[in-house]
């Protein structure tokens, strides 16, 4: 689990975050700022009942899901697990207790389904006004595809062996299992920011098998990779391309993409070791996450004719106590950042142009410096929420500079 931060608001501003090379020393130096720079409006606050330990936001920016337990270092917590939902406006729709600790919780696009699997091994939907639809028993990280109506179950190590993911409908009848003769180890699906489409959905299992799945969920190919698979990520459906992460014992660390034929159509070795791949829907462009012994590390690569480019890279030479995984938008790359000041430790939240500039950089104030979040992109705005470790809750949006 990441906790919580907590946030003041800001200005954007040109800091001392990355440099641009690594290496066993690292000097940090400022990051260029973006010529598209963005602002930051907190919409609302509140502070609650117990410990943020899930947050999502529907994929139209109009609800915020948050999921509690109880805080053993605050008297006035709540002895309850409990879920709730906002509207984006603050206001509180509806708040349930569950029978056990939330183990993984998602929304749909709308906001009209919202689903939560608990240490219970239960699965439990409710309309987007509270009310219960119905309840299974299952031991999964949900993911609602609103488009087909669909709900991919992913089984992680916690779970049932030989199942990779179990698919229900939206009234909770299960349709099918995948079964696999490995681990399981990750599952991604294909998101597309102008239109509602069907994604296309990548699984990576042990022992560097790769699976590609259309949007009816059926497999398009098998492939293996001469490594341990780190993590993965699958583009749109207007040009589907697989991007895998792994780890090789004789070559090290590689990065490779696969075309919807699965034909590797370019490999490269990173420059800093990753731990997280996502690619932008168009397939485009492959960003590169990672938190080890020399720092953050951020980078991006665009295939050209023949393979991969590293087009730009930023390190911070700091590791970061509690790592935050990156989160893409039409307009930035999302992260969670550490940097140290002395003998204090600050946290941001950043967003990085495609050419790895600063658009806009959230401080970060927390006891602990853990914290999750959420983000939606809508035409015209993105909403940003925020769950610190003082159980605070703060949601913003983000507006391009040109509209301000």
């Amino acid at each position: 689990m990441i906790k919580g931060i907590n946030y003041r608001n800001f200005i954007v501003v040109v800091i001392v975050l990355f440099s641009g090379c690594s290496g066993a020393k690292t000097h940090n130096k400022p990051i260029e700022q973006s010529l598209d720079v963005e602002t930051i409006r907190e919409l609302w606050s509140e502070k609650l009942s117990g410990l943020i330990t899930d947050l999502n936001i529907s994929k139209n920016g109009s609800f915020v899901l948050v999921s509690t337990i109880p805080d053993p270092d605050r008297p006035d917590s709540s002895p309850l697990h409990q879920i709730s939902l906002y509207s984006k406006d603050g206001q509180k729709i509806w708040q349930k207790t569950a029978s056990a600790q939330i183990k993984s919780q998602a929304i749909s696009e709308t906001g009209e389904l919202s689903l939560y699997s608990s240490y219970n091994e239960e699965l439990t939907a409710l309309d987007k006004n509270g009310n219960i639809l119905w309840t299974v028993e299952a031991n999964c990280r949900p993911i609602p595809i609103e488009s087909s109506k669909r709900i991919v179950c992913f089984h992680d190590d916690d779970a049932e062996p030989g199942i990779a993911f179990d698919t229900y409908d939206w009234s909770g009848k299960k349709i099918s299992s995948y079964s696999a003769p490995y681990d399981a180890l990750n599952l991604k699906i294909s998101t597309n920011w102008s239109v509602q489409s069907a994604p296309h959905l990548v699984l990576g299992l042990a022992r560097g098998r790769v699976v590609l799945f259309d949007p009816s969920l059926r497999s398009v190919w098998k492939k293996k990779v001469q490594g341990e698979i780190a993590d993965v990520a699958v583009s749109s459906e207007q040009n589907v391309l697989v991007a895998v992460l792994f780890n090789s014992k004789k070559a090290g660390q590689k990065l490779a993409v696969f075309n919807k034929k699965g034909k590797i159509i370019g490999q490269i070795s990173p420059s800093n070791h990753s731990e997280q791949v996502e690619i932008s829907p168009d397939g485009n462009k492959i960003f590169l996450y990672g938190n080890g012994p020399r720092g953050q590390f951020a980078s991006m690569y665009e295939l050209i004719p023949g393979g991969l480019q590293e087009k730009w890279h930023q390190t911070n030479s700091r590791f970061a106590d509690y790592a935050s995984p990156i989160s893409l938008t039409p307009g930035f790359l999302l992260s969670g950042l550490e940097q140290q000041t002395g003998e204090d430790r600050e946290s941001d939240l950043i967003g990085l142009d495609f050419e790895g500039k600063m658009k806009w950089q959230l401080p970060v104030e927390t006891e602990e410096g853990a914290y999750l979040y959420s983000n939606s992109y809508t035409p015209g705005s993105i909403v940003l929420a925020v769950g610190n470790d003082d159980s605070e809750l703060r949601v913003f949006e983000i507006f391009s500079g040109k509209n301000n």
